[in-house]
């Protein structure tokens, strides 16, 4: 949950946060009714950069992790907040990797009306870009965030001139540019809203059931493979494979073929009905039965 660094001398961003912190749980509980919520340790929310985990299972073997940003003034000075323009924290005040870099699953952004929610490397990537070309149009060339951290030239003095720039408290290891509400919307990312009752994202589960068929030759067993594919409990595709798969060989070749951001039931089943690895032919001889098993 929320807590206090000691820079925070007037409390307001601790209240902010903390209210933040309490109607995002209150959302997350009523769009996922049954679904377990867990606070982070304060360990967890300082070091990890997450608020609060998402139980997709009964043991929370399977999870979700959310960081939740409140609405915020663009200085302190501010009477109200707005959400035209979000922080992207690099460094915390500490000077270590800051929320942006953290091991939050999503961003969940507050504005005024609801919520937006990104991944933290969508959100991270864009905001470096943005930086970089606003830097090459003051003809100053960065190729990194560690250029970007470094370059003085980067940097701003006053919270509200740190759009696509670098602006960081005196006396304080803190680093954040601020970008606008367009460029986050611009990002793959979930609008929710108060009340609504959603369904869970769940990644993909495979289920492999070898079938016995006929004699081959030498003797052996010729076999076929069903490969089912869920999302939660509904079934998405069913696939036969030729010749003997069982559950790790499937899913160790589906990983080794699948890219991890592309981890979904359309690409798997897409695999699965065009790779030669999975289309190969049934087993004809002996000699196919020994390349193949090895005996």
């Amino acid at each position: 949950m929320a807590t206090q660094n000691r820079f925070d001398v007037s409390g307001q961003a601790f209240q902010r946060g903390a209210k933040a912190e309490d109607k995002f749980y209150n959302v997350l509980t009523t769009r996922f009714p049954g679904k377990k919520v867990i606070p982070a340790s304060p360990a967890e929310e300082r070091m990890q950069h997450w608020d609060y985990r998402l139980c997709l299972d009964a043991v929370c073997s399977k999870f979700i992790k959310y960081e939740v940003k409140g609405v915020r003034k663009l200085e302190m000075r501010d009477e109200h907040v707005q959400d035209k323009m979000f922080p992207v924290e690099f460094l915390s005040v500490d000077g270590h990797p800051g929320w942006a870099r953290g091991q939050a699953d999503y961003i969940a952004f507050e504005t005024l009306s609801d919520w937006i929610l990104v991944k933290p490397a969508d959100l991270l990537n864009m905001a470096i870009s943005k930086i970089k070309g606003n830097a090459e149009k003051r003809g100053i060339a960065v190729n990194s965030l560690d250029d970007i951290l470094d370059n003085s030239q980067l940097r701003v003095f006053r919270s509200k001139d740190a759009l696509y720039r670098v602006y960081g408290r005196a006396g304080r290891g803190d680093a954040l540019t601020w970008v606008t509400k367009e460029d986050i919307l611009g990002l793959p990312h979930e609008v929710w809203r108060e009340g609504e009752v959603g369904t869970v994202n769940e990644p993909p589960t495979i289920r492999v059931t070898p079938k016995r068929g006929n004699m081959g030759p030498g003797g052996k067993q010729l076999w076929t493979t069903d490969v089912s594919i869920w999302q939660g409990n509904k079934l998405v595709s069913s696939n036969t494979l030729q010749n003997k798969w069982d559950q790790s060989k499937v899913e160790q070749t589906l990983k080794s073929v699948v890219p991890e951001e592309k981890w979904n039931a359309n690409e798997i089943v897409r695999q699965l009905k065009t790779n030669p690895i999975f289309t190969g032919a049934a087993i004809t001889s002996f000699k196919d039965w020994v390349d193949l098993y090895g005996r």
